[in-house]
């Protein structure tokens, strides 16, 4: 009795006909008809047939190491296998190495026959221009709805809602900012930038009071029941750091999508300035850094140590079960000839130097009072103001496109009009006194913390050991314990 793999696969746009049960139950019904016995059932959901191989595939990847293990491999259909034709190819040399007979139930095609294999590669381009033209058809349709500034997706982001509305003569789905919502962002947003508790305390607050993660907020306003689930420190960053709070449309890696022009693609309101979202993301990165070296693994002071020979970063590594800094012009492939550094050597070297430069020295907290700038908010709508009145020449007068184009100029300068305003004011640096010296203060930190104390306060420490030469050297730059030196000593002045 021969021995068959059924293949199942299911993309993410799927109708009844394709769905894992049916393709299923033909697949035992064809092993029944021909006497196989089904030593397994490889699915895949949500995978493409275009770009993911069948050796590529988490479940069937498996299989397809292990030719050994079965006598035919069985489909429904060709484009549940694959949708390229190289691939397909490629398919019928590695059933033909490997003695796999390979079936395609609903087309009729068994490739251990002459005719079965060649009508199987005319399918086979068949396929691949159909999917081609599927997927044409589909982002012309997402570009066009894009560049109107519709909403293209299934989910408004979180602190929006999606609207069906007519606007300039286009019906479609727009978002706006969510009435319900907006006020929850902005609280988050400005807890995070003053940076006087964790982002898991301000997920502790929000779960206590009631208030829906974004996937949970959706099915609220589709009518359904929430799911309960509860907020985190990543889904809080994760929608903090998204620029869908600058109502711009974004690639996957939440770079900016922009137009022919090079302006942002909008697509919604915005629910924050730009001088907002910059001091978000300072903020966030700030908590990342102090995660980061409060992990057991990450290194203490890694981020301070710098070569004295090329400028680059020291990296740690563990050599022999020992801690060593190494110069990463190492992994670049052109090493700059500066030697590793052990780890406790670095850690004396800082030790030592702290004492000898701030022994009794007081300790100070820097405060700062952030910027009120609007000058890049200001040149955005600056450029777009002079877009449209590029676009204004062009566009025949009295017509739609005109009229449109003028009520975007109007509500563009008005917008203008109350940048320019609002106060402005320099960043301002205040050093408050904390009743500790800096002495205590780092003696009652770990290794780690240590680490996190001199990044924070970007204080460099550049070594250089050339490689055949026995001079050893370390200079110390204290960054921002420098600038707290001199306003203790512009105090006493």
């Amino acid at each position: 009795m021969r021995r068959a793999v059924g293949a199942i696969r299911v993309s993410r746009m799927r109708d009844a006909s394709t769905s894992p049960e049916v393709q299923e139950d033909k697949i035992k019904g064809w092993c029944q008809l021909h006497d196989a016995e089904l030593a397994g059932i490889a699915v895949d959901k949500d995978v493409s047939g275009k770009g993911v191989s069948p050796w590529e595939r988490e479940d069937l990847g498996k299989w397809m190491s292990r030719p050994q293990d079965f006598d035919v491999l069985v489909a429904t259909k060709l484009d549940r296998v694959c949708r390229d034709a190289m691939e397909f190819f490629r398919l019928i040399v590695w059933a033909k190495e490997n003695k796999i007979a390979v079936v395609f139930i609903m087309d009729g095609i068994d490739l251990s026959t002459p005719g079965g294999e060649m009508a199987a590669k005319i399918l086979a381009v068949v396929a691949e221009w159909d999917w081609n033209r599927i997927r044409e058809n589909t982002l012309d349709g997402q570009q066009k709805a894009i560049s109107q500034g519709r909403f293209k997706g299934a989910i408004a982001p979180f602190g929006y809602r999606q609207v069906k509305e007519t606007r300039d003569g286009i019906t479609g789905t727009w978002l706006v900012p969510d009435e319900n919502l907006v006020g929850i962002v902005r609280e988050m947003v400005a807890r995070v930038t003053a940076g006087r508790e964790s982002v898991a305390s301000i997920a502790r607050d929000l779960n206590q009071r009631g208030i829906p993660v974004p996937a949970d907020a959706h099915r609220i306003r589709m009518g359904r029941p929430s799911k309960g689930a509860q907020w985190r420190s990543s889904n809080i960053v994760r929608a903090l750091r998204s620029r869908n709070l600058l109502g711009e449309y974004t690639t996957n890696d939440n770079s900016t999508l922009r137009d022919e022009t090079g302006l942002p693609i909008a697509k919604a309101e915005p629910l924050v300035s730009r001088q907002e979202y910059s001091d978000l993301q300072k903020a966030l990165d700030k908590i990342s850094r102090k995660k980061e070296a409060n992990r057991p693994s990450s290194s203490e002071y890694q981020g301070v140590i710098v070569c004295g020979g090329c400028g680059k970063p020291y990296y740690h590594l563990l050599s022999h079960g020992k801690g060593t800094y190494r110069c990463s012009s190492v992994d670049r492939g052109a090493s700059c000839g500066n030697r590793s550094v052990r780890a406790d050597v670095i850690r004396e070297q800082l030790d030592s130097s702290f004492r000898t430069a701030f022994d009794g020295m007081p300790m100070l907290r820097r405060v700062v009072s952030p910027a009120e700038d609007h000058s890049e908010d200001i040149a955005a709508l600056t450029e777009e103001l002079d877009n449209l009145t590029g676009n204004l020449a062009r566009v025949k007068p009295g017509s739609t496109a005109a009229e449109a184009t003028l009520r975007l100029i109007e509500s563009r300068e008005e917008s203008l009009q109350a940048l320019r305003s609002l106060p402005e004011r320099r960043e301002r640096v205040e050093w408050l006194e904390t009743g500790e010296d800096l002495t205590s203060v780092w003696d009652g930190l770990s290794d780690a913390e240590r680490g996190l104390f001199l990044r924070d306060h970007e204080v460099k420490l550049y070594f250089r050991h050339p490689r055949g030469s026995d001079d050893v050297s370390m200079l110390v730059m204290w960054g921002r314990l420098d600038e707290m030196r001199e306003a203790l000593a512009s105090r006493s002045a």
